[in-house]
């Protein structure tokens, strides 16, 4: 079972890369990259996870969707080796997990205080790293970018976040999520769709059935 904490890294690890998956796109500056997204308006993507920690041997891999469409609709999917279901639209947030009655909806107190969190996704979605309150940006040499927390509550759920780009704006290779130094998730991004009409049941819950 998920912990609050866990939670809480789980949801602001899917915002940070839905915010930075919108806006990415090669560029010598941050601002190049702002103006490169500008006329990205959805995302679809297909991703596998490794969760690599020092006590396991070999990491932990799950397999995924993610769509997003401007300004704030997410849906963040986990399909194997268990399914769950985030879902971002219209300012509401949902989560929905496998039970042994099938899907059921997790209206847990961490989910709630994620609302908070989505104020400050507004930069991001605009591809302004440098206005944002939550991280610091620098772009370094290849194409990749790092994300640093300034508040140190923050930054003992998530170290630093790597995002290494492509030479397409809107399109980035994969993600790290640095928790410690021994212990990070690799998300790698296959199959991304740039502005393909995304119907809007996609956000709307667990009904909606990818053909």
């Amino acid at each position: 079972m998920l912990t609050k904490q866990s939670m809480k890294q789980m949801f602001i690890s899917v915002f940070v890369l839905a915010g930075s998956f919108f806006f990415l796109g090669w560029a010598d500056n941050l601002e190049g990259i702002k103006q490169n997204a500008q006329d990205i308006r959805s995302i679809q993507a297909d991703f596998v996870q490794e969760k690599h920690m020092k006590i396991l041997i070999k990491p932990l891999v799950s397999e995924g969707k993610l769509y997003f469409s401007y300004p704030q609709s997410l849906r963040w999917e986990y399909i194997h080796p268990i399914q769950s279901i985030l879902v971002m639209h219209n300012g509401d947030i949902k989560r929905y997990v496998m039970s042994s009655e099938g899907m059921i909806e997790d209206s847990s107190a961490a989910l709630q205080a994620m609302q908070v969190f989505l104020a400050e996704m507004s930069s991001w979605i605009q591809g302004d790293f440098e206005k944002n309150t939550d991280f610091t940006a620098t772009l370094q040499p290849g194409g990749i970018i790092f994300l640093k927390p300034k508040d140190p509550a923050m930054a003992k759920i998530i170290e630093k976040i790597a995002l290494q780009l492509t030479d397409i704006p809107g399109i980035i290779e994969s993600a790290t999520i640095y928790e410690t130094p021994t212990t990070y998730t690799l998300i790698k991004f296959k199959n991304t769709k740039i502005n393909q009409k995304i119907d809007e049941s996609v956000f709307q819950g667990i009904n909606y059935s990818d053909n």
